[in-house]
């Protein structure tokens, strides 16, 4: 009777399990202006942040990005803003090329390199290059709008 009831334990526990890797690995949307972006690699929460690739998320807000392999630096342009993020750093920096001003931004969640695709957080990201982010957690959406 014991190895009876370890067994219905043992599979109520598998069966939980495997609901919550499903409801884990639901999809992520992210939205910019109503539209859906669509990414080669899939956004990912990584330590309660919304992680995207990079290249999308910044072209797809108006900036410029170049990828310096050697120095694992990431450098976006958007209007008179410069942006540089390096890989494995926990801040990023905007620099205002007219005034010279530079703030510096704390990021929980790093740069890195997820699949061959650099992975930022969208809502830095997006935030430093002035617009409006939300989140939607039931439809685990990424609700980004221009300022």
């Amino acid at each position: 009777m014991k190895k009876f009831i370890s067994l219905i334990i043992s599979v109520v526990l598998i069966f939980a399990v495997c609901l919550n890797v499903s409801a884990d690995s639901k999809d992520i949307k992210v939205l910019l202006n109503g539209t859906e972006l669509s990414f080669d690699v899939p956004p990912q929460i990584i330590k309660g942040r919304t992680m995207v690739p990079v290249r999308k998320i910044f072209e797809a807000q108006g900036a410029d990005v170049e990828w310096i392999k050697e120095k694992n630096l990431i450098v976006a342009s958007h209007n008179t803003n410069i942006i540089t993020m390096r890989i494995g750093e926990a801040s990023f920096s905007v620099t205002n090329a007219v005034t010279n001003e530079t703030t510096v931004f704390k990021l929980d969640v790093p740069a890195q390199i997820i699949n061959g695709r650099t992975l930022v957080p969208a809502r830095a990201i997006s935030e430093a290059l002035g617009n409006i982010v939300d989140w939607d957690g039931a439809n685990r959406t990424v609700v980004i709008t221009d300022k």
